[in-house]
């Protein structure tokens, strides 16, 4: 903390009026924002707060606790992983010190996309300025919000001033329908024609948040077990090679991966990082498979990039004012809940791609689903017009 504590007495105090944090927008859009709003760029520093350091004592006294009883022994376990930091590790720590970063004193707007999530330090920073008068715009970052039993979309739309949809409108007098935020200004070149890149996700074998993912250990080897049948049903007589591209970031785990690799040795596997967004590595295959109704399977639309997405129906949740738009994407073979179909429609369709995809058909379905859900904007200055314009 001595650190912090120099750093506020050599530097001026940060009197911008705009905190962008952690926003899902290219770089030159942030800087931008940041140039326009605030005059000068100041980088945030952060507390020195690990959570299994010398203050979580009181977070491992519940994994000492003995018990014989099975569904204990799962609650203690379980505890320690999802209390919040600000209530285990002391709310009053991050409140003691929290003056002595240079964040903005006296922000009239903070911005972000992510930080509300894992920042516990920025949720109690927030929590300050908005009883200040500050007012919290939340940009969509991924596929939250469009599902019926996902918390999170709810949540930030009732705690935030503005709620930047990538294009989804809603009932909500806070949320401002934009673009996809992530795929601002890209173009994706193929440098490919041939090959199949399939994305799966890393999921908890023990309860976790509430979304309609596989969320449990049966429902994740419900997953894992429809990806075997999808490969299985594709590797008998595909001359394209298939990659499998995977995500433990959350997890850190490789359940699923473990078995893919003993089951299909000869299948190539790519371990990914928060570095890289899934549309990035599609330049390289002639057609992505999504397994989940994700973030990835939105931007490859947004995008234009052949992709199809094979999910089970336990874990396709879409709220009542979205539907119609997914089940355009169904009627145009986009969206399979059945691994056969799905595997029989790739098989026959994977030498003459373009003649599906780019059909007057498929693409009315698919501007039809992205001007409503993933609208796309292809130009930087645009797009950073148009958020200027709605943060000032």
């Amino acid at each position: 903390m001595s650190n912090l504590k120099t750093h506020k007495l050599l530097f001026p105090t940060n009197d911008n009026k705009y905190f962008i944090k952690n926003v899902s927008l290219p770089k030159y859009i942030k800087l931008k924002l940041h140039l326009k709003l605030n005059q000068s760029i100041r980088f945030p520093n952060s507390l020195n707060f690990k959570r299994y350091g010398p203050l979580s004592l009181k977070r491992n006294l519940l994994e000492k606790i003995q018990t014989k009883d099975k569904f204990e022994k799962f609650i203690y376990d379980t505890l320690p992983e999802v209390f919040p930091i600000n209530y285990i590790e002391n709310f009053k720590f991050i409140k003691k010190n929290i003056d002595y970063l240079n964040w903005p004193k006296n922000p009239k707007v903070i911005f972000t996309s992510f930080e509300h999530y894992f920042n516990d330090v920025f949720k109690v920073y927030t929590m300050q300025k908005k009883a200040k008068g500050a007012k919290l715009h939340v940009m969509q970052h991924g596929h939250q919000g469009l599902h019926s039993s996902c918390m999170t979309g709810f949540v930030e739309q009732r705690i935030s001033d503005k709620f930047f949809t990538w294009g989804a409108k809603n009932k909500n007098k806070n949320a401002i329908p934009l673009f996809c935020s992530t795929t601002v200004g890209k173009k994706v070149r193929k440098k490919s024609n041939k090959d199949i890149l399939l994305s799966y996700t890393e999921f908890y074998t023990k309860p976790w948040k509430n979304m309609p993912l596989p969320r449990t250990a049966d429902e994740t080897d419900i997953y894992k077990n429809d990806i075997i049948d999808t490969l299985n049903y594709l590797i008998n007589d595909q001359k394209n090679k298939i990659f499998l591209k995977y995500n433990s970031n959350t997890t850190k785990i490789d359940y699923i991966t473990k078995e893919l690799k003993q089951r299909f040795k000869k299948l190539h596997f790519i371990k990914t990082d928060l570095k890289k967004r899934g549309f990035e590595y599609s330049d390289k295959f002639k057609l992505n498979i999504e397994t989940v109704n994700s973030t990835g399977f939105i931007e490859l639309l947004s995008l234009n990039i052949p992709v199809i997405l094979i999910t089970n129906k336990n874990f396709f949740d879409v709220k009542k004012d979205y539907k119609k738009y997914f089940n355009a994407l169904v009627k145009s073979n986009i969206i399979f809940f059945d691994t056969k179909k799905a595997s029989d429609f790739i098989k026959k369709n994977i030498d003459k791609l373009d003649d599906w995809w780019f059909d007057k058909f498929t693409q009315n379905k698919i501007n039809y689903f992205c001007n409503n859900v993933c609208k796309f904007q292809g130009e930087l200055d645009k797009g950073f017009d148009k958020i200027f314009n709605e943060i000032r």
